[in-house]
C-alpha cells in the first residue's frame, strides 16, 4: 500500500499547483519525486532538488478538426545530457498528421503517420555518452504536417 501526502501550494503567479510525495514503507523515493503537477494546463513539470543535472522537457499538444497546417519545430539536446526520450501519441479519425524528426546532422530519425486507421503510441529513447551518440547532440527539427485531419496528438520530449 502507498501512502501519498498532498500539499497545495501557489506555485504560479496565475493559478495552483499541486507537490505529491510518495512515500512506502519507512523509505521515501528520490526519482521524480515530489512533482509537481498543474491541473490547468495538464502539463508534467518535474523538479529535482539536491543535484545539479541540467535538462530539458518540451511538449506540444493540439486537437484538431477537417483541419490542414504545417508546423516547424525544433528542440536542443545538449552535450552535458546524457538521457534523451521522445514520445508522440494521438489519434485520427480522418485524414493525416506526419510527423518528421531529422537529427542534428540532417539524417532523417523517424517519419510517422497517424492517419483513421488507428491510434499512435510510439516512443524512443537512447543515452548519449563520451562513446556513444555525439551524433544525436545539437538541434534536431520537428516537422508537422495535417492535411484535412480530425483528432489530437501530442509530443513530449525530454532531455537530461
Amino acid at each position: 500500500m502507498m501512502d501519498v501526502r498532498v500539499e497545495m501550494e501557489d506555485m504560479e503567479k496565475d493559478g495552483d499547483g499541486v507537490r505529491i510525495f510518495s512515500k512506502r514503507g519507512n523509505r521515501t523515493y528520490t526519482f521524480d519525486e515530489p512533482f509537481v503537477h498543474t491541473p490547468d494546463v495538464k502539463t508534467f513539470y518535474r523538479y529535482s532538488y539536491g543535484d545539479d543535472s541540467e535538462g530539458t522537457t518540451w511538449e506540444f499538444s493540439k486537437s484538431v478538426k477537417e483541419s490542414s497546417f504545417e508546423r516547424d519545430f525544433t528542440f536542443d539536446v545538449e552535450p552535458t545530457v546524457s538521457n534523451v526520450i521522445m514520445s508522440i501519441t494521438g489519434d485520427c479519425k480522418g485524414g493525416e498528421i506526419r510527423f518528421k524528426i531529422t537529427m542534428p546532422d540532417g539524417k532523417m530519425y523517424s517519419d510517422i503517420v497517424i492517419d483513421e486507421f488507428g491510434s499512435l503510441n510510439w516512443r524512443k529513447s537512447f543515452t548519449i555518452s563520451e562513446t556513444e551518440n555525439q551524433d544525436k547532440t545539437g538541434e534536431w527539427e520537428f516537422e508537422i504536417v495535417s492535411t484535412e485531419a480530425s483528432g489530437y496528438f501530442k509530443i513530449s520530449l525530454k532531455a537530461y
